[in-house]
């Protein structure tokens, strides 16, 4: 029984360590006017636990943010997709080039600035951590496909749909900004402490690495008190 335990135990912890089905951490910020008519600058920060492939791409976070986007109308260009979660939600223009791309936001009911038809400003998205890859064959970036440095912006080379989250070289946690103007990066930096005090928001399905691994040392703390407790008795029985 000892020894299955122990096994138990080892296999939680390489578990943990090697599968992605543990806990991954990403962010997300929006920086703009809210309401619209606002006279200041408002950040909005999140931060999003999940497990596995729960979230791939930076739609995926958006969606779970400001929910799934449908569609809503069809404008000269391509269609147009609305999302809501209740309090949350975005306006999508769709283009061929980038996928989903916002043009409007709302948080906790306030409505925020619209990207004008003559895109006099917009909404410029940045990232940090994980990486990307074009797939609308637009041929824009060179190279199409490769990792974002952290603990920096960089202007996005995709749209939130071929933004990835985890990318091979890419550091993690990874981080997605919107703000509006013309290309203003966030007036925070991409770490961890920066983004203290965001709302988190946890799709865990599993416990978190932490978790699992006081799990696993706890089995073994169980076994050896078990194991002491059995030797002391087999002394005594001896005397």
């Amino acid at each position: 029984m000892h020894r299955f335990l122990f096994k138990v135990a080892v296999a939680v912890i390489l578990f943990c360590s090697g599968n992605k089905l543990c806990a991954t951490t990403t962010y997300l910020l929006v920086e703009g006017k809210f309401p619209s008519s606002a006279g200041s600058l408002t950040t909005y920060i999140w931060e999003v636990q999940y497990s596995g492939s729960q979230l791939l791409s930076g739609q995926d976070l958006l969606n779970v943010v400001f929910g799934t986007p449908i569609v809503t109308g069809a404008p000269i260009g391509g269609q147009t997709y609305s999302a809501s979660n209740g309090t949350n939600g975005a306006l999508y223009p769709y283009s061929a080039v980038y996928g989903f791309y916002p043009s409007r936001f709302t948080i906790d009911g306030l409505q925020g600035e619209e990207t004008p038809a003559n895109y006099s400003s917009y909404w410029s998205y940045f990232s940090a951590g994980g990486g990307y890859n074009d797939t609308s064959g637009t041929g824009y970036n060179d190279p199409v496909a490769g990792p974002y440095d952290g603990g920096a912006w960089a202007y996005g080379a995709t749209g939130p749909s071929d933004r990835l989250l985890e990318y091979p070289g890419g550091s993690a946690p990874s981080f997605d900004a919107f703000t509006f103007g013309q290309g203003s990066a966030p007036s925070i930096l991409p770490t961890v402490s920066a983004f203290n005090g965001a709302t988190v928001i946890n799709l865990n399905s599993v416990p978190e690495p932490g978790r699992v691994m006081l799990l696993a040392l706890g089995v073994v703390g169980i076994m050896q008190r078990r194991n002491r407790r059995s030797h002391n008795q087999s002394h005594d029985g001896e005397s």
